[in-house]
């Protein structure tokens, strides 16, 4: 597909090249020889000159470190850093993957988890853990070569790195606090924005026990949402759902009563996107802003969802999820040309 195809070749890095795609996507690319005999090594670089630096070897340390599910959750929460780094982080300054590899798998290997459950709790304890470790030293050793030091960061964004944790661990720390899931994930979502699955609300509860869930949420008031899609001349409207509609439509979204909103709460939205189409184009939703009423459009086919959530003085009040359901079908003409057989000679 073409939307897959390069934009450009940048300006060479010093230990690799940088292929850009659309949509703000890259892949970094390093160049190796391989010495198959003694099974080593050597990275190209733009100096000129092959620097020792060997992938597998740091891979062979990785799996060594654990065995079956403990595995698994390191590469998972390996995972989260990153992407909390790709989005809070400008490229220049972002620490590197290895790094964050290296001392996710450094400070679990080091910590009691016997009493911990949950990638949530694991990844709070780890991000504790590395924010002491950077602490204390900024040299991070690499496993595989012990007198490179993997933490490349300058001296002021190795600060705003620790800056950055401190942030993260305090995201954290109130988001294992939330009185729900629903709560909890809205927290999670400042770290982690639009890439941070909402829960689906289970429609068969009555709303006494989805209150009640909530145990210290009070004051709830989840508000209702208002839906209109126009193209043209046509319209289809919903109340807290609308469609099928087709793509290319303008989509208006408004709280249906405003003014039974406690004063001075904030609602936002967050875009939320699903299906093939969608993810081809890695385009997985956004945050939608803030106020009253939010505007759209209908792009892709699938099950998409508007995230609205209340906020009274930092504290979650009220949420609704407003699904948007697009057919694969596009506007059809009103008038469209007709075929050229169907007309008479003159």
């Amino acid at each position: 597909m073409t939307i897959n195809n390069a934009s450009e070749v940048t300006a060479p890095k010093v230990r690799c090249n940088r292929i850009r795609f659309t949509d703000d996507f890259h892949i970094d690319v390093p160049s190796y020889h391989l010495d198959r005999e003694a099974d080593a090594r050597e990275l190209a670089t733009e100096d000129g000159e092959w620097e020792n630096s060997d992938p597998k070897a740091i891979y062979v340390w990785w799996k060594d470190q654990y065995d079956g599910s403990e595995r698994d959750r390191a590469r998972r929460l390996t995972r989260y850093l990153k992407m909390w780094a790709a989005l809070n982080f400008e490229a220049a300054s972002r620490p590197s993957s290895i790094l964050l590899t290296v001392l996710v798998a450094r400070t679990l290997g080091a910590t009691d988890t016997a009493n911990l459950s949950g990638d949530d709790e694991f990844l709070c304890i780890v991000i504790k853990n590395i924010l002491d470790r950077l602490n204390k030293s900024s040299i991070v050793r690499n496993p595989a070569k012990e007198e490179e030091n993997l933490n490349r960061l300058s001296e002021d964004d190795f600060e705003a790195l620790k800056a950055e944790l401190e942030n993260f661990l305090g995201i954290a720390d109130r988001a294992l606090d939330a009185t729900d899931e629903y709560e909890s994930a809205d927290i999670w979502s400042e770290a982690f924005r639009h890439f941070f699955p909402f829960p689906e609300e289970d429609q068969t509860k009555s709303e006494s026990t989805r209150v009640a869930s909530s145990a210290i949420s009070m004051y709830r008031c989840d508000p209702d949402v208002t839906v209109a899609a126009t193209a043209g001349s046509r319209r289809w409207s919903g109340f807290n759902e609308i469609g099928p509609i087709p793509r290319g439509c303008e989509l208006s979204f408004a709280i249906a009563e405003p003014e039974k909103l406690p004063e001075g709460c904030q609602v936002s939205w967050t875009v939320r996107n699903d299906g093939a189409e969608a993810e081809s184009v890695n385009d997985l939703g956004h945050v939608a802003g803030t106020g009253f009423r939010n505007t759209e459009s209908s792009a892709y086919k699938g099950n998409h969802f508007m995230d609205v959530v209340v906020k009274l003085n930092g504290r979650q009040v009220g949420r609704r999820r407003v699904k948007v359901r697009v057919s694969g079908l596009g506007i059809p003409l009103r008038n469209p040309r007709r075929p050229a057989w169907t007309q008479l000679r003159r």
